[in-house]
């Protein structure tokens, strides 16, 4: 497997991706990523130009997808209360997986991710938060 950042051509597979989520998510009865909250692609251009959009790919077939950003405009303009830590942080968005393949990335997944997050700590200065302190949501 293969953790890579996306590319134009990924396009249309990660828009199937979030599909699926939606569709999962919905068959669970949890609203979110439903209707005009489903992600989309429409800064797609953007977040490739930012290197902040990843894909993970089996065989050749993308099977998984994730954003990570440095900053979030959301978190910093709309937090209600205060950061635990001044020091800079990175935002983890659209974490999502092909149905078909839900079981099989999920170590892979992880693995990767770990070293991706691990170069932009050593690159950007930001702060390692301890394992036990994060809080993960529950993957479906």
């Amino acid at each position: 497997m293969e953790f890579r950042l996306a590319k134009e051509i990924d396009r249309e597979k990660i828009e199937k991706i979030y599909e699926d989520g939606s569709l999962k998510l919905k068959s669970l009865g949890i609203n979110q990523w439903q209707g005009n909250e489903k992600p989309n692609l429409n800064n797609f251009s953007n977040l490739n130009e930012n290197d902040i959009i990843y894909v993970l790919e089996d065989k050749e077939i993308i099977v998984s997808t994730i954003i990570i950003y440095d900053k979030d405009e959301d978190y910093e303009n709309n937090l209600v209360g205060t950061w635990n830590s001044p020091k800079p942080y990175v935002a983890l968005h659209r974490i999502a997986t092909l149905s078909g393949a839900r079981k099989k990335v999920t170590a892979e997944k992880s693995l990767n991710l770990q070293k991706i997050m691990q170069k932009k700590i050593i690159l950007n200065q930001l702060e390692l938060i301890p394992t036990e302190k994060i809080n993960l949501c529950k993957i479906y």
